[in-house]
């Protein structure tokens, strides 16, 4: 079982042109965006690895109901519903990375079970982690995990870490992450993926030899099913250890 609680950071009713230059968002419809994210929800808790989950709408919208939610309780599955209204233009303004980390950092300020527990792993709603059960048990002790795209000895002046699924400690977020909403922009030095790697790149790490995330899902920048490009070559260097790192606090 994880040992923190999963993290889905919403925003069902996006803002159409308000999204970063080198990846614009297609999936605007927000039925399309409800049912996919519910979907997505489902289809991980049925995997059995998860008793607690915090969900967070950017957009103040529910995704579940509280029968829904009541109801999974009674399977013991403890879910958490966080609805704010995310600051639009800024949003317009600075990209969807900007949207994304100020629904992380709302959640990290009022979510009692990422409190209690000290931490959250996250993934990006709609997207399902196929191959969990290769990866779950083996990072189950490890407080902070993030992939890499390619090995670091990859000569590339774009380097990205994967932020559709990795785990924290509340300490090492606030430490090192929280403040990445002052660096956000369209461009893609401002994108998500990009400040994380130039944070993270300062900070020791031990490597994890296990599996690279394999998703099943729509992907908002197209709005097609997502595609897991490179996986075979990715899986290969991650199983290496030269793609998922446990970070220091």
């Amino acid at each position: 079982m994880n040992n923190y609680p999963l993290f889905l950071p919403s925003v069902v009713k996006t803002y159409g042109k308000d999204t970063n230059l080198a990846t614009p968002s297609l999936l605007i419809d927000s039925t399309v965006r409800l049912a996919e994210t519910r979907k997505a929800l489902f289809e991980m808790i049925e995997k059995k690895y998860i008793d607690q989950i915090v969900i967070v709408d950017g957009s103040s919208t529910e995704i579940l109901t509280k029968k829904e939610i009541s109801e999974f309780a009674q399977k013991g599955v403890i879910i958490e519903q966080l609805l704010f209204q995310q600051n639009i233009s800024k949003v317009s303004k600075f990209g969807k990375s900007n949207g994304e980390m100020q629904i992380i950092n709302y959640t990290i300020t009022n979510s009692v079970l990422i409190k209690k527990a000290g931490g959250f792993t996250k993934i990006t709603p709609r997207y399902v982690l196929k191959n969990m059960d290769k990866i779950m048990p083996n990072i189950c002790n490890e407080k902070n995990i993030f992939y890499l795209y390619e090995p670091s000895i990859i000569p590339n002046k774009n380097k990205f870490v994967c932020t559709i699924f990795f785990k924290s400690s509340l300490e090492f977020y606030k430490k090192y992450l929280e403040n990445s909403i002052l660096e956000c922009k369209k461009e893609t030095h401002g994108i998500l993926e990009s400040i994380f790697y130039r944070k993270l790149s300062k900070i020791k790490t031990k490597r994890i030899f296990v599996e690279f995330p394999y998703f099943k899902g729509i992907a908002s920048t197209t709005g097609n099913n997502i595609t897991n490009r490179y996986f075979f070559a990715r899986n290969i260097s991650s199983k290496s250890g030269l793609l998922c790192y446990s970070f220091k606090e």
